[in-house]
């Protein structure tokens, strides 16, 4: 579980409002973060290993008309910390797709980074070059991905911020016109934004960016903290389970191998056929 969050603004990110989202959002995730801020100028990306409440201090709102932030529960690689740029396109994820090598081999795409996430911007530049519309292209990922996607999407060369989730795992609102959008409607009603809704999928406007987006790196490499799954055949095996015909009542699902059990021809047991229903007595306050 990770926090996804983010201020859409037409005039100046609310600092308030701003670190408000950090503190709700890294409930979900305290182990490192990153951002994708816009300042009416130049697109900028920053990363860290830190709680993204320890690196407030290090930001300056001021000037700020977009700010996309994710918050990230412990995890290996620290170099992968998201915001994950490939092909011109920055995301931000909450989930898992569990079948993203498969998806690279699928496709003969060229893996960078050891994260899941990568696919995502892959795919979509993928997808645009075979002009399909932006409209369609949540659809054909949710179709392509197994797992749980929910992430913000920003492509500058086109102008647009793709808002898409597959379990409803991302809400939007607004406030004084601007867009405001987290991983839980509650964080959103603690800051009393209207018309909050569950994004399933959203396409915004932002402004055009041609330039390669310039990336700062406050990440200290270390050493994985989950320990890798070693690929073991006797292992493995140990997880395989013959299956077994075992018939089951097809009413309270007792198996066949409780004592006396027998089935009719609807193949419900006899437990079921002769239960009886407890009568139940009441008393009037007069008869106590």
């Amino acid at each position: 579980m990770c926090g996804v969050f983010g201020i859409i603004s037409k005039k100046q990110v609310n600092k308030n409002d701003f670190i408000s989202l950090v503190k709700y959002s890294r409930e979900r995730g305290r182990d490192s973060s990153g951002f994708l801020s816009f300042n009416n100028k130049d697109y900028k990306i920053r990363k860290f290993n830190n709680d993204a409440l320890k690196i407030l201090n290090k930001f300056s709102i001021k000037d700020l008309n977009i700010i996309i932030g994710h918050t990230r529960l412990i995890t290996n690689s620290t170099n992968d910390n998201q915001p994950i740029t490939r092909k011109g396109i920055t995301v931000i994820h909450n989930g898992i797709i569990v079948n993203y090598e498969k998806i690279f081999d699928k496709f003969k795409f060229k893996q960078k980074f050891k994260i899941d996430t990568e696919i995502i911007p892959i795919l979509i530049d993928y997808y645009l070059n075979k002009n399909f519309k932006l409209t369609e292209i949540s659809k054909l990922l949710f179709e392509e991905c197994e797992g749980l996607i929910s992430c913000a999407v920003a492509i500058p060369k086109i102008g647009k911020l793709l808002l898409m989730s597959n379990n409803g795992s991302l809400y939007s609102g607004f406030k004084n016109k601007d867009l405001y959008f987290a991983s839980e409607r509650f964080f959103l009603n603690k800051l009393n934004c209207k018309k909050i809704f569950q994004v399933k999928s959203h396409i915004l406007d932002i402004p055009i960016y041609k330039k390669k987006i310039f990336q700062e790196e406050n990440v200290v490499l270390r050493k994985d903290l989950v320990p890798t799954l070693a690929k073991n055949k006797v292992k493995e095996n140990l997880l395989i389970f013959e299956e077994t015909n075992l018939k089951r009542c097809s009413k309270c699902v007792l198996p066949s191998t409780m004592p006396f059990i027998k089935f009719d021809s609807y193949g419900i047991c006899n437990y079921c056929n002769n239960y009886k229903e407890k009568k139940t007595i009441n008393f009037n306050q007069k008869d106590l």
